[in-house]
């Protein structure tokens, strides 16, 4: 595609260059630029839009730039490129933050980070207007960017999106202010500390969104039940959840106080007496597990950035992956810097590699990468006393439109869904799935031939279970619509699929039989490993669960 950039001149998009599209819009980068193309050029933005929006200087809004033109016609425009980064709503999940390491305090340092770039946006005269968790992004350090500036308002033009989950109900229709703003930033606020939309979670008697909205009964109700997924409410810095009060029950609309410091409340886990399950604890951390594997007999954890194995600490390493070399010596893989890291445990050090990597999965032992442009599978071979890393290629993608899962390859082909399933006996099996155009992949992973994802679509979360065929040419998708931020917790023994539900029951699969394991011991904010037989990780504490005789 050749366009031209208005004041820079001729610029060329290839498909290696396509991040993304959207229902308006495709985008692509090259370096540290992005290009907005229209599907429509009649929904361009203007020129004095993009002249207007330049009152904001501060480098983390990527606003529009330049405008872009096909033959003298506008049809999109330019913007700042942040490469590797994460929507704020994929750190919402429990999973995501054990997995990394966020803490509470961690998401609040973002949060109040966010809200002083919302108040320059104010301060310049603009209003945000849609303020939704897809349209703020995380750069590797965790700094809030925010994106989707062609919609803002400002005098003279006014918004053009805004997504359902963050309008203020209270405010008249089609008025925007800095009110509405501090509204929607409360509702994502709540979100990223707690996990679910504020005006989610059961009510015995005001059932949806809006209603629940209008009749402003959030999650700080007492009344409503929140799924156990959830961070308690009292997760909130008590000066911010003054104010969360008085913004969703109160109608206050003001930006959040600047002091958010308070004790953090002890984690209230309930120790439950298993029921259905005996589970044996193995091993218990004063930090939650990211990764857990019995390799030999040797039982090696990931938890807080420390390497454990049989609970004794060997090392650190970032979140990553617990894998075996060919002879079964135990190897933690992570990515930084853009190259892959991997660390000999019973050695205590590096494995030498200079592979460039920019993700990483593993599953059943399968350790993959993504490398630019390729999928690679790492072999860890033995030779001499010491592990040796090769690769071997199993799929080329386009670099900025593809995202890895355990045992998938999830990639936009130009607004065309693809995944590429990586089972664990090996191989590599393409195939279209159209359940996929236009949803956002948060997190998901394969088991057997069953995937489970968790996907954003019209600021709601959907989960969708898929069952592929044998040979994998063909799949069913099941959706389940606006269900809590779960990641998905699927494990496989087999040709035994175990997942957990929304309701933090265990679902047995094999083959058509069902069947659903309900024990008071297991919750949604568990999650599943394998060690041959089931571990339940909870908090810092893993255990072995077997069904009772």
């Amino acid at each position: 595609m050749k366009l031209t950039v208005e004041g820079a001149g001729p610029v060329t998009l290839h498909r290696s260059d396509f991040v993304g599209a959207g229902g308006q819009a495709s985008v692509y980068a090259k370096g540290d630029t992005a290009y907005k193309v229209y599907t429509d050029p009649a929904m361009a933005i203007p020129a004095a839009r993009i002249k207007a929006l330049s009152v904001l200087t501060d480098p983390r809004i990527l606003r529009p730039e330049r405008l872009l033109l096909r033959r003298r016609t506008p049809v999109g425009y330019t913007m700042r490129y942040l490469p590797s980064s994460t929507p704020l709503c994929a750190t919402f999940p429990r999973a995501y933050r054990d997995r990394h390491g966020l803490t509470r305090d961690d998401v609040v340092a973002r949060m109040a980070d966010l809200a002083q770039r919302i108040g320059q946006v104010h301060a310049a005269g603009v209003q945000i207007v849609d303020l939704n968790p897809m349209n703020v992004l995380l750069d590797d350090t965790g700094q809030p960017h925010l994106i989707d500036v062609d919609s803002w308002q400002l005098p003279g033009f006014p918004a053009t999106a805004l997504q359902d989950a963050v309008r203020d109900r209270h405010a008249p229709p089609g008025v925007f202010s800095t009110g509405t703003d501090w509204f929607a930033f409360a509702v994502i606020c709540f979100q990223a500390l707690i996990g679910i939309h504020p005006f989610k979670g059961r009510h015995p008697n005001v059932k949806g969104l809006d209603a629940r909205m209008q009749a402003g009964i959030s999650a700080l109700s007492s009344d409503v039940r929140l799924p156990g997924v959830c961070y308690p409410t009292d997760h909130i810095p008590a000066p911010w959840l003054a104010w969360m009060t008085d913004v969703f029950h109160h109608h206050v609309r003001t930006p959040p106080p600047l002091h958010t410091a308070c004790a953090l409340p002890p984690s209230r886990a309930p120790a439950v007496a298993p029921t259905a399950l005996l589970l044996t604890e193995r091993l218990r951390l004063p930090t939650p597990i990211a990764a857990a594997a019995l390799i030999g007999d040797r039982r090696v954890v990931l938890s807080g950035g420390t390497v454990f194995v049989d609970g004794r600490v060997v090392g650190s390493a970032p979140a990553g992956a617990v894998i075996a070399d060919a002879a079964g010596h135990p190897v933690v893989a992570w990515i930084a810097g853009g190259r892959l890291g991997l660390l000999d445990v019973d050695a205590g050090r590096p494995i030498p590699t200079e592979l460039a990597a920019d993700q990483l999965t593993a599953l059943a032992g399968r350790l993959v990468v993504k490398s630019h442009d390729a999928i690679l599978q790492v072999r860890l071979l033995q030779l001499g006393g010491r592990i040796l890393a090769t690769t071997a290629p199993l799929a080329s993608v386009l670099p900025q439109a593809t995202r890895l899962l355990p045992g998938l390859v999830a990639q936009d082909l130009l607004g065309a869904a693809w995944l590429t399933v990586l089972p664990a006996a090996g191989g590599a099996h393409p195939l279209r799935v159209p359940a996929l155009d236009g949803v956002t992949i948060l997190a998901g992973r394969l088991a057997h031939r069953t995937a489970a994802l968790l996907v954003s679509v019209g600021g709601r979360f959907d989960r969708l279970r898929l069952r592929f065929a044998v040979d994998f040419s063909a799949v069913d998708v099941h959706r389940a619509e606006d269900v809590p931020p779960q990641e998905p917790e699927l494990v496989s023994l087999g040709e035994l699929v175990i997942g957990l539900e929304d309701d933090g029951a265990l679902l047995l699969e094999r083959g058509a039989l069902q069947r659903r394991v309900v024990d008071a011991a297991i919750g949604t904010d568990c999650r599943l490993f394998t060690d041959g037989g089931l571990m339940v990780a909870r908090d810092g504490t893993l255990y072995s669960a077997q069904m009772r005789p």
